[in-house]
């Protein structure tokens, strides 16, 4: 039997202190807002060289598009191979434990990497038919991702987001894997895979030839040497959008710009989500990237909690792929205090080193400001604290992992009266060092009054989250200065392959042992119910060797291992 929710979107009644009208006034206000805090990003960033190259690529010929993807390939394979004759010859111990993973790793990645480079060029054919013929047509009629969740299951996960954070000494004694969050962060994480990247060039390359040019560009260059002089008072843009966009537009053009960028929140599959499951969206950062990465806000205007959400990698993005299998650790920085060092990718979409071109805004100053502007409004409804969750798939659970490191050790970042809470991330590849995860689990640690987890759900062997060099997350079997001495950071939730099968955990972010509940408001009946009405097509491909490492990745594939989750106690893989 179906398990009956108490609330239903249209019974859930609203605080006596604000009309349905006085709602709609204070989101559209809102809404304005983030885009305007968007505007601000994208005017201080259209300068950028990548941002640049970006547009021009657009336009670009096939045989452009082959030459640059296959010497990124190249790139690829003497970066990582130079690495590991570099670390044999200068670092490395010549014990055959220590150089067997290097040349395990080092072949997987180069080989894998090669299978993708030929899936990207395939997508890009300038031939349809050939298209078509590789890829097949695509089925309209076919079920979705967004077809196999329903309204109760959506009202018991908003339940959940909204409620306080556990006492500590309940904490201690279990964790608790929210099954009926992690499946609706998961339906959000697929969801950031709707709009593209290209109304937003499109925008910046509006702005970088507007009339005013000069004035901008000028702007633009005051607020680069204030950054280097360290001048950072003078800095327009972390706080001020407004005062960037009136550095740069008369009100009018202001207007209009802000206009346009509301209709990155006009797709219509997000759109159409949106107001099935009453929640509101809004685009707010493009992460530093000329790809198709960028992060979002979801909340919903009568509670208390906001989820920020992250892109992952593009299927057919080769860029992204080659970001995702690369080796390359630099220094964490200050923005990552007692961090060793960070994977380079990562850490540049979130936390670049030089903001020179940038406007001396980081995307995290965006996503903190956008944050704030929500939480700010929700605080009006009286419900407490505003509860924030950080959700994502493949690259964008990787630059979540960092967002969130820092939302744990940074000090009101998203503002007062606002709780940071799990984040729930989805195929997420190494991060950083031994060193890293250790100030990771410090931070958290000594933050047990206010008790969270970040959840590493991970599919099969899949190839981004365990194909990778992970040897840190067992420095005790690998000697930490190995060459692929990379490590996750959070408590890894392995998903089943078959509904009878146990779940497994395992990471030393929470203490060994310690029992680890999936729970959902729902009975196992009515979880069963849930996944036969709305059953998604199996992905058979998961079983063929090598192959199946890619296509576990899927974000399709990840929502159907959580639809075979129980309520259950998690084994701890070393017991």
């Amino acid at each position: 039997m179906m398990f009956e929710n108490k609330q239903t979107p249209e019974s859930r009644p609203l605080p006596p202190q604000f009309t349905e009208a006085e709602y709609e006034k204070r989101t559209k206000a809102l809404h304005d807002n983030l885009a305007r805090l968007k505007l601000a990003e994208a005017t201080l960033y259209a300068e950028s060289p990548q941002m640049v190259k970006s547009t021009k690529r657009k336009k670009e010929f096939f045989t452009t598009f082959l030459i640059r993807e296959v010497g990124r390939y190249i790139a690829y394979l003497v970066k990582t191979w130079a690495g590991c004759l570099k670390h044999f010859l200068f670092v490395g111990s010549i014990h055959p434990v220590q150089i067997f993973p290097v040349f395990i790793f080092a072949s997987i990645g180069s080989a894998i990497l090669g299978i993708l480079l030929l899936w990207c060029i395939a997508a890009r054919l300038p031939s349809k038919r050939l298209r078509k013929l590789i890829f097949g047509k695509p089925d309209k009629d076919a079920m979705t991702m967004f077809d196999a969740i329903g309204v109760e299951q959506v009202e018991a996960a908003k339940r959940a987001l909204s409620r306080p954070i556990r006492e500590r000494q309940e904490a201690q004694q279990r964790k608790v894997f929210n099954l009926d969050i992690a499946k609706f962060l998961c339906q959000l994480s697929s969801l950031m895979y709707q709009p593209e990247s290209g109304h937003t060039l499109e925008m910046m390359e509006k702005i970088r030839h507007k009339k005013g040019s000069k004035k901008r560009k000028g702007f633009l260059k005051r607020q680069s040497s204030h950054w280097e002089s360290g001048l950072t008072e003078t800095t327009l843009g972390v706080d001020d959008p407004a005062g960037v966009i009136s550095q740069v537009f008369d009100a009018t053009q202001a207007a209009l710009m802000v206009k346009e960028f509301a209709k990155d929140r006009r797709d219509s599959k997000i759109s159409a989500f949106c107001r099935k499951f009453q929640i509101e969206y809004e685009p707010v950062s493009e992460l530093n990237s000329s790809s198709a990465a960028f992060s979002s806000v979801f909340w919903d205007r009568k509670s208390n909690w906001i989820v920020v959400a992250f892109k992952g990698t593009g299927p057919t993005d080769f860029a992204e792929w080659v970001t995702d299998l690369d080796y390359h650790l630099i220094e964490g920085g200050s923005w990552l205090k007692g961090f060793g060092r960070v994977h380079s990718g990562f850490s540049e979409r979130i936390f670049p080193r030089s903001v020179k071109h940038l406007g001396g805004r980081r995307p995290y100053d965006t996503i903190s400001a956008a944050v704030s502007m929500v939480a700010d409004d929700l605080k009006k409804n009286g419900l407490g604290e505003i509860n924030v969750w950080m959700t994502g798939h493949s690259l964008g659970t990787a630059i979540a992992s960092l967002a969130y490191a820092r939302a744990v050790m940074g000090k009101n970042d998203f503002g007062k009266q606002v709780m940071v809470r799990d984040a729930y991330l989805f195929a997420t590849p190494i991060i950083c060092d031994v060193p890293s995860v250790h100030a990771f689990n410090w931070a958290m640690f000594k933050n047990m009054d206010k008790p969270r987890t970040m959840w590493r759900v991970t599919n099969r062997n899949d190839v981004v989250a365990n194909g990778l060099p992970e040897a840190g997350d067992r420095p005790d079997i690998v000697n930490t200065d190995n060459l692929f001495c990379f490590a996750h950071l959070g408590t890894e939730i392995k998903l089943p392959d078959a509904v009878d099968k146990p779940v497994y955990v395992t990471g030393n972010h929470i203490t060994q042992g310690i029992p680890v509940e999936i729970k959902s408001e729902f009975d196992d009946y009515a979880l069963m119910d849930h996944r036969e009405t709305n059953k998604m097509p199996q992905d058979w491909t998961q079983n063929i060797p090598l192959l199946g490492n890619g296509t576990a990745h899927a974000i399709d594939n990840y929502w159907n291992a959580l639809s075979k989750v129980k309520n259950c106690y998690c084994r701890w893989v070393d017991d």
